[in-house]
């Protein structure tokens, strides 16, 4: 997807996968902010965003040459896809993410307006009359009460500890139905980490309390919600991301819509967005704020934060943030696109799936990477500013190589595998 003046989809064909530029009805106001391929139908469903700020939706077949046809538009309302008035100022909103569900229905994330469904017909289009609707939204976590112990009290419990910390006083003083271990042999010095960056501590009585500076600081206020990312899971359940609550929701399928199943509750102003679930059964989620991967375990209906890794191996500079995220060959390795320095990042995935290791920031042409997407064993990126999508291979250690082949896409902003059915240029 190329987002600049005129917007276009470009078309990569063929073993040699020459470009071909096709104009999506040019001349329109609105600006192509996301493309959902169709896993089944030769579609594609567009995301616009309005003047106002809302989005609407478009889909266009793929069936009948290199020139989209346009089979329908909805209107998602004028508030969604805004973004909360406590965004970081001047952040790039970036592409629209979205995916059609296993139980046929297109979910888009819509920024203010939340994770938003609309039903989608067997030919995988909406009815006349459909009505997009937002999956309710929980209350924020952390509103009304400290940052600190209000996270410590819903995460501290099921993660690892410092061998010298005593996990029965820390699960008496949580009121925890369970004490901590497991994994804590493996990982001693987790804990210690996470209730550092909570700002708590624990007294020689192996109870928790608030650091002075946190016991201090107001309450947190009801903060908007920001839904960045969605994610699919074989069994037909989704994954979301709210960037501005800090937290992972699993959504689960009921009758045509979805019901909250579990949340986790990441450190606060973690800003979670981009999300990938690996086949092990753990969730890999960008931590915005730190320039971390957070790694939670889902098991069942049940999701907890298990580890935060660092996501690249060079350190972050100032202004980097990670735009997408996506598993490479085998799911052997997981890759980031980041903007601001320019870099594609690399984390090996081993044991079960919850152990990353950093392997390499391989330098990109532009600081604005926008788009990752795996293609075949091939990582395609799409720069923004340098008006490219490259190709990256991936070595034994997992790490991305430099680009192998680039194509030039005006202002690229999104890249993603055609729906079954597309007929090559």
């Amino acid at each position: 997807m190329h987002g600049g003046e005129g917007d276009a989809l470009l078309r990569l064909d063929g073993a040699d996968r020459d470009g071909t530029l096709t104009p999506v009805l040019p001349g329109r106001d609105d600006v192509l902010r996301g493309v959902v391929p169709h896993p089944v139908r030769p579609l594609l469903h567009l995301v616009w965003r309005q003047p106002d700020g809302g989005l609407l939706l478009e889909a266009v077949g793929t069936a009948d040459g290199p020139r989209p046809r346009p089979a329908g538009r909805l209107a998602l309302g004028a508030g969604a896809g805004r973004r909360p008035a406590a965004a970081t100022e001047g952040e790039d909103e970036g592409p629209v993410r979205g995916l059609v569900s296993r139980a046929g229905s297109l979910l888009v994330a819509a920024g203010h307006a939340g994770l938003v469904r609309v039903p989608l017909g067997e030919d995988g289009l909406w009815r006349d009359g459909v009505r997009a609707r937002s999956a309710p939204e929980p209350r924020d976590p952390y509103a009304g009460r400290g940052t600190s112990l209000a996270w410590a009290e819903r995460n501290v419990r099921s993660e690892e500890r410092e061998p010298d910390i005593d996990p029965a006083a820390i699960a008496a003083a949580l009121g925890a139905e369970r004490s901590l271990g497991g994994a804590a042999r493996q990982q001693g010095d987790l804990l210690s980490g996470l209730l550092d960056r909570a700002g708590v501590s624990v007294g020689p009585d192996g109870r928790l309390a608030a650091a002075t500076a946190t016991e201090e600081a107001e309450a947190v206020p009801e903060r908007d919600s920001d839904v960045a990312d969605v994610a699919a899971l074989p069994d037909g359940r989704v994954l979301s991301t709210d960037r501005g609550r800090d937290t992972v929701r699993l959504w689960l399928p009921v009758g045509d819509g979805f019901a909250l199943g579990a949340e986790c509750v990441l450190p606060f102003g973690s800003r979670p967005s981009a999300i990938v679930p690996h086949p092990s059964g753990h969730v890999y989620v960008v931590a915005e704020a730190e320039s971390r991967l957070a790694v939670l375990v889902l098991r069942g209906d049940e999701l907890r934060l298990h580890a935060l890794v660092p996501l690249l191996s060079d350190g972050a500079e100032s202004g980097d943030r990670v735009s997408a995220l996506a598993l490479g060959p085998g799911a052997r390795s997981v890759h980031a696109a980041v903007a601001g320095s320019g870099r594609l990042s690399s984390l090996a995935i081993g044991g079960d799936g919850s152990a990353l290791r950093p392997v390499g920031d391989e330098a990109v042409a532009g600081r604005r990477p926008l788009g990752l997407t795996l293609d075949g064993r091939e990582l395609l990126l799409a720069s923004g500013d340098d008006g490219s999508v490259t190709a990256h291979g991936v070595g034994r250690s997992g790490a991305a190589s430099a680009e192998l082949r680039r194509w030039p896409v005006p202002a690229a902003e999104l890249v993603v595998p055609a729906p079954p059915g597309t007929v090559p240029s």
